[in-house]
């Protein structure tokens, strides 16, 4: 058999052996759900104000969507970060509605869903750092928590949720709210749930009120959303999202037709 002929043969191979499906051709839907620290609010924010699955929008959207993208990943990461809102209802009388965590996320993540064709949803959760002005105690955050999770994987996504960031408002209320958010996503795991814990406030602190903090020690600055885009993608979603065959293996095929 000439080399040609084994050349053409593997490569026949390659394409009929991992040709993607009708569905592979979908990316992945990677929502963003919190406040404003999952919006990527900070003193470089341009776009304010909330806009339902607005892709591209601030800085952990950008970050992400860059990552999986560019590691073989086909990815659209909506942003569903509403800033100044609570994981739940407040315990304060006639601050929110129902502008929270708990009773937005099965309307915003089902009309993602229906508006947004994917192969395969995540649900990145980030919520609690308001809490505390809204009179929630770090116990319910955690429960507020665990009905986001069920909710996320009431509508089809797989829940990643995450402890809080550093903030200095928050005082000691930052390390009782993320062992209560921990608690309650190994809690839902231990139940069955489709859902993983992402620990964002530890690759934070170090740098925290010096280049991953923005001056009013609550938000962000752009590098620290790329730290945090980061984690989300070395700690689950490297493991979670496998890369596109057809991609990986384009290398291999342009070295076959190489003559």
């Amino acid at each position: 058999m000439t080399n040609i002929s084994i050349k053409l043969l593997t490569l026949v191979s390659l394409v009929f052996g991992f040709l993607p499906s009708a569905e592979a051709a979908d990316p992945t839907v990677v929502a963003l759900f919190g406040d404003s620290t999952s919006q990527g609010f900070n003193t470089n924010f341009q776009e304010r104000g909330f806009a339902m699955a607005r892709l591209n929008h601030g800085q952990p959207s950008v970050q992400l969507t860059k990552l999986l993208n560019e590691s073989n990943r086909p990815s659209v990461v909506p942003n569903l970060g509403w800033g100044g809102t609570s994981s739940g209802p407040a315990v304060f009388t006639g601050l929110q509605g129902n502008v929270n965590g708990v009773d937005r996320i099965n309307s915003h993540l089902s009309d993602l869903r229906r508006d947004v064709p994917g192969k395969a949803y995540y649900a990145l959760i980030m919520y609690g750092t308001n809490d505390f002005a809204f009179g929630i105690p770090a116990s319910t955050t955690g429960f507020n928590n665990g009905l986001m999770i069920r909710s996320a994987n009431a509508n089809g996504y797989t829940a990643l949720v995450s402890s809080i960031p550093p903030c200095d408002l928050c005082a000691n209320n930052v390390v009782n709210i993320n062992s209560s958010i921990s608690r309650e996503v190994q809690r839902q795991i231990d139940s069955g749930a489709d859902a993983h814990f992402v620990d964002n406030h530890s690759v934070l602190r170090g740098g925290w009120n010096t280049a991953l903090s923005d001056p009013d020690g609550v938000h962000p600055t752009d590098e620290g959303y790329k730290v945090i885009a980061q984690k989300w993608f070395d700690d689950k979603l490297e493991q979670l999202i496998k890369p596109e065959l057809m991609h990986t293996l384009s290398p291999v095929i342009s070295l076959l037709l190489d003559e």
